[in-house]
């Protein structure tokens, strides 16, 4: 193996890390909005005695769907994120066997 082939090796393991990493920082937003929904969740359950529910029913619909709008898309985030980690590691397994 020539000094070259050993650069490029190297630089190739340096991009699917990198890659890596912004799957990470992805999973980690992912996390992030869905414990942000949850968390809003539990205040409204919790500040339930102090507001009637069917005075605020047209704002706590909007303010529900937005919650579980943002449950969902940090779902979709992690599970993308994962999936993408996963052809990563495969990816830097492949290199080291052609290697």
């Amino acid at each position: 193996m020539t000094e070259k082939d050993i650069l490029f090796k190297l630089s190739v393991e340096r991009t699917i890390e990198a890659r890596k990493r912004t799957n990470l920082a992805f999973m980690r937003t992912g996390i992030m909005l869905s414990t942000v929904s949850l968390s809003v969740f539990t205040v409204l359950i919790s500040a339930s005695n102090f507001y009637d529910v069917w005075e605020m029913f047209y704002p706590l619909i909007v303010l529900v769907l937005l919650c579980l709008s943002l449950l969902v898309l940090g779902i979709y985030m992690i599970v993308n994120a994962l999936h993408q980690i996963d052809l990563c590691e495969k990816e830097l397994e492949k290199i080291g066997k052609l290697y």
